[in-house]
């Protein structure tokens, strides 16, 4: 259903398999763009097996929201699609989902558990930004990619633990968090990803560590006391704006680079 704001729906609702109309029997195997928009009194929901996919802001804003299940056949969940459910406390991912889209779950503040699949590939942008109850967040083996900001301003978020299949981490993805604010000052690693020159740089040579994969979109930005970078060729991505602002009279880009932001 694509009409906005079902105030009608309230506390627990159990999504049926089949919808039988005018004699004849459908099979439910989506929730639809804005199908529960800011129902701010549904408390929980049950989904059928024979759902694949959930819509767009499917239950944004449902401040009431404390728990949803997710059967293993959805492969998809689409932008925003629990954005603002405050009162969402802990969520399993189905195991057959690649990505997990942009703002998914943005501002969940109440968001303390969540469980990422093997199957995830992608974390898109402000997947999870202003999840200020988050502490731990661990990464599976199977993760490449984590967008601009998807876990910005998550205030509590103290530990990560990203694997080296991560290939590229986007600009201010852990900003705000209490694991960034814990990191001394210097170039800051996130698994094989150099992420984020922290403090202030002064008449200062960067010599990036054997191994890294990939330099963040920003990574240096604005870092105007930076004279020259060594690059190490297991590098394969120089991101985005990632030496903009800088005073490099010295660059050697390795032969490994193959993206240039």
């Amino acid at each position: 259903n694509d009409d906005y704001y079902h105030s009608s729906y309230t506390g627990k609702v159990t999504i049926p398999s089949t919808v039988t109309y005018n004699n004849v029997t459908y099979t439910v195997t989506s929730i639809g763009n804005h199908a529960f928009d800011s129902c701010t009194t549904l408390t929980s929901v049950v989904l059928p097996s024979t759902v694949t996919s959930l819509g767009y802001q499917a239950f944004v804003d449902c401040l009431s929201l404390k728990s949803v299940s997710i059967p293993n056949s959805v492969t998809f969940i689409d932008c925003d699609a629990f954005n603002g459910c405050s009162a969402l406390s802990s969520i399993t991912l189905p195991n057959r989902l690649t990505t997990i889209k942009y703002g998914t779950f943005s501002v969940c503040t109440a968001l303390k558990s969540i469980t990422i699949p093997s199957s995830v590939t992608s974390i898109e942008s402000y997947a999870f930004s202003g999840c200020t109850g988050l502490t731990a967040v661990s990464f599976p083996n199977s993760v490449v990619s984590i967008g601009d900001f998807a876990f910005y301003g998550c205030s509590y978020l103290a530990t990560i633990s990203v694997p080296n299949s991560v290939k590229t981490i986007g600009d201010g993805a852990f900003l705000g968090t209490a694991w960034y604010e814990s990191q001394l000052n210097g170039v800051v690693y996130v698994g094989n990803v150099a992420y984020k020159y922290k403090g202030t740089a002064i008449g200062t040579n960067i010599e990036i560590q054997s191994g890294t994969t990939a330099i963040s979109p920003a990574a240096f930005l604005n870092c105007s006391g930076i004279l020259s970078v060594t690059i190490p060729n297991s590098v394969t991505s120089i991101g985005e704006r990632a030496f903009r602002g800088c005073s490099l009279t010295s660059l050697s880009i390795p032969n490994s680079v193959t993206s240039i932001g």
